[in-house]
């Protein structure tokens, strides 16, 4: 009986380090670069280059990451309805 109780209470423990804090995941599955010229097409935005998110991982222990691109912001329509893009 008692290997039974033991055998429960084990399958419900957290599964984590026993320190009780989290570890920071090894990739971080979504960052941007945000360029001067992307940071005008959307506000809110502030201008990250390589170095910045570098720091920014390495600050958060994060090994690696997977950059992603915002080239479709440029397609994108403007408050005025015009196309940002010169392809119109």
């Amino acid at each position: 009986m008692r290997r039974r109780i033991l055998i429960c209470v084990l399958a419900i423990l957290p599964w984590r380090p026993l320190q009780g804090q989290l570890q920071p995941p090894l990739v971080d599955h979504h960052q941007h670069l945000f360029s001067a010229s992307t940071t005008q097409l959307s506000s809110g935005l502030e201008q990250i280059d390589a170095g910045n998110l570098i720091a920014l991982l390495d600050s958060a222990e994060i090994r690696r990451a997977v950059v992603l691109s915002v080239a479709y912001l440029f397609g994108t329509r403007t408050d005025k309805g015009s196309r940002t893009s010169s392809r119109e």
